[in-house]
């Protein structure tokens, strides 16, 4: 039996605006890019946030190793302070690789 009606058009399921591309998911183009823009800004942002947690793990890693030389020492912040700041800043080949 043949239809008489015609098929309702499809529609953007983010917008609902008629679908301009196809596949899945059924997204037209404005959705699509700005999905993309939304993805690539959140990729960014997770990248840099790794990268901070790997810097903050490698400077307790090498706090901790100069630590460890004075297992007996009793220090006080100030002593502690001004060790750390008396110490190089540790060169890129110390650092762990990143991996974003």
């Amino acid at each position: 039996m043949p239809k008489t009606e015609a098929s309702a058009p499809a529609l953007c399921s983010r917008c609902d605006k008629p679908l301009d591309t196809e596949g899945s998911p059924q997204w037209c183009k404005a959705c699509r890019a700005a999905y993309q823009r939304e993805y690539q800004g959140l990729k960014k942002q997770l990248s840099e946030s790794r990268g901070y947690a790997a810097g903050c793990s490698a400077m307790r890693d090498r706090l901790a190793r100069m630590f460890a030389q004075w297992p007996s020492a009793r220090l006080s912040g100030a002593e502690i302070a001004s060790r750390i700041m008396r110490e190089p800043d540790p060169g890129a080949a110390e650092l762990p690789p990143f991996q974003g």
